[in-house]
């Protein structure tokens, strides 16, 4: 790996008492995640949990016309594939790197392993868990009634909070992928909200410009998520 990380670069493990981080460090491993990686597929046995440092990881609804949506997020405050310790080594979502970066991971064995153990670790696992149900029940009731403008820029003020950075490299079919709505839809929207001064939008990156504005065009579902998250930490 050209790069090992700090375990405590992940909020999720920072949260944790030292006995439990102590506990859990030595079966990390550090992984470099590539865009568009898929971690995991709907209903296939998962191996590995993710803790993100500097990578984005996205949880993605897919129909069988083959359409999809994102429902979940998951940074460097989280944790990607943990309903595989308290029921089935599956999820109904696929797990795709949606901004490249480091990783820490842990066979899923050895985190159900200490989760069953640790009491301190499975209360706070749990916890997160809890905002994180919070999180993909919240994106389901925004792309149901909010409008693709409210739900773009909701996406990329969670994408800011996130990586601490202005700029992102989001092309057309991750935003499409991601908001479940066409590329030329998604092009008009971000070319209105590039007019509006909100953003600056070329191929494959975009820029926040007017965080104030942008927070203006979002819909509420940004801060009840982003309260959830504030009280888990």
């Amino acid at each position: 790996m050209e790069k090992t990380a700090d375990p405590t670069e992940n909020g999720l493990i920072q949260a944790l008492p030292l006995a439990e981080r102590q506990g859990l460090a030595p079966h990390l491993e550090s992984v470099m995640l590539t865009q568009g990686e898929v971690l995991y597929e709907p209903f296939d046995p998962i191996s590995y949990i993710y803790f993100p440092i500097s990578s984005l990881i996205s949880l993605v609804a897919q129909g069988e016309d083959g359409a999809s949506l994102e429902v979940g997020m998951m940074d460097s405050e989280g944790a990607a594939g943990l309903m595989a310790l308290i029921g089935p080594r599956t999820v109904p979502y696929r797990a795709l790197v949606q901004v490249p970066g480091i990783a820490l991971r842990v066979k899923v064995d050895v985190l159900r392993n200490l989760f069953e153990k640790r009491q301190a670790l499975r209360r706070q696992l749990l916890c997160y868990l809890h905002a994180l149900f919070t999180q993909v029940a919240q994106s389901a009731a925004c792309n149901r009634f909010h409008s693709l403008e409210q739900r773009l820029s909701r996406w990329l003020l969670d994408s800011q909070d996130r990586l601490n950075v202005d700029t992102f490299p989001y092309t057309q079919q991750l935003l499409s992928t991601m908001l479940g709505a066409d590329r030329v839809t998604v092009t008009l929207t971000a070319g209105a909200m590039k007019t509006a001064g909100l953003i600056h939008y070329t191929r494959g990156q975009i820029t926040i410009l007017n965080r104030g504005r942008l927070e203006s065009a979002s819909c509420e579902c940004y801060k009840i998520v982003k309260t959830q998250f504030r009280q888990f930490l």
